[in-house]
């Protein structure tokens, strides 16, 4: 069996600097798949550490930087064994509390199935319990909703003519 690799990667597009401020962007490796992202984060050209893959220094500007971009990287939420063993397209029983930047809040699972898998596309989808991450956590919040009581969101599509 092949050997997998999940890698992330912070790093500065010093193509796009100008007035010597440049914007950080992400890399997130899986098995010799690259995905870029930007991290909606700027930082001046001087105070990025290359080889950290950080901003340089304690001033109150790099340890924001910091911060962000470890919470990027602990969106992720999985540890290295449970990442490898995604990578390698295992199927994952996990428990605990799971975080929606969507909704901006946690919600419990007792069990779920997480796996990866490779779409029509080519493209990998991260799915929860067989569908999609999004739709998992859409699913969560409608139950979150009938448990309070909260009327279900009605989706006018306009008048039928």
């Amino acid at each position: 069996m092949a050997r997998s690799t999940f890698k992330v990667l912070f790093y500065v597009n010093g193509s796009k600097e100008k007035d010597g401020i440049v914007p950080i962007m992400g890399r997130v490796t899986i098995n010799g798949t690259v995905a870029q992202f930007s991290c909606k984060h700027i930082i001046p050209k001087t105070l990025w550490d290359a080889k950290g893959n950080r901003a340089k220094g304690k001033s109150a500007e790099a340890r924001n930087i910091n911060l962000a971009l470890d919470i990027l990287r602990d969106r992720l939420g999985f540890n290295d064994g449970i990442i490898r063993r995604l990578c390698e397209f295992k199927e994952v029983g996990i428990k605990g509390e799971l975080y929606s930047s969507e909704f901006n809040r946690s919600f419990d699972t007792r069990h779920s199935v997480c796996s990866i898998k490779q779409g029509e596309n080519g493209k990998f989808d991260f799915k929860i319990d067989g569908g999609s991450h999004v739709s998992w956590f859409r699913k969560k919040m409608n139950e979150f909703r009938e448990a309070i009581r909260i009327p279900k969101q009605r989706q006018d599509r306009g008048i039928k003519l």
